[in-house]
């Protein structure tokens, strides 16, 4: 798989973020990335913050907006990749 990403992220409060992310992923079989499989774009919001001055924690929810199947037309690509992705992540610095 090939993925592509972007995000913009802005400060609203002291260690706290929120923003929006567009992602691209393109699935291929074999190891060459010579026969393509399907794609995806995907795009939602995300937010980060710091918890304490160890803790943080990050959270992003991503909807396929379009996508295509290889041997098939379709609107979006359900066999390859999921429809809501989710992504919640906790981290401490030491």
């Amino acid at each position: 798989m090939l993925g592509l990403s972007g995000a913009v992220a802005r400060q609203i409060k002291q260690g706290i973020f929120i923003g929006a992310e567009l992602r691209s992923n393109h699935l291929y079989d074999g190891l060459g990335l010579d026969r393509f499989a399907g794609r995806a774009l995907f795009a939602g919001p995300t937010f980060y913050a710091t918890l304490s001055e160890e803790w943080w924690m990050s959270f992003a929810w991503n909807v396929q907006l379009t996508g295509h199947v290889a041997d098939r037309p379709s609107a979006l690509d359900l066999v390859n990749f999921e429809r809501n992705q989710v992504k919640i992540r906790y981290g401490y610095h030491f």
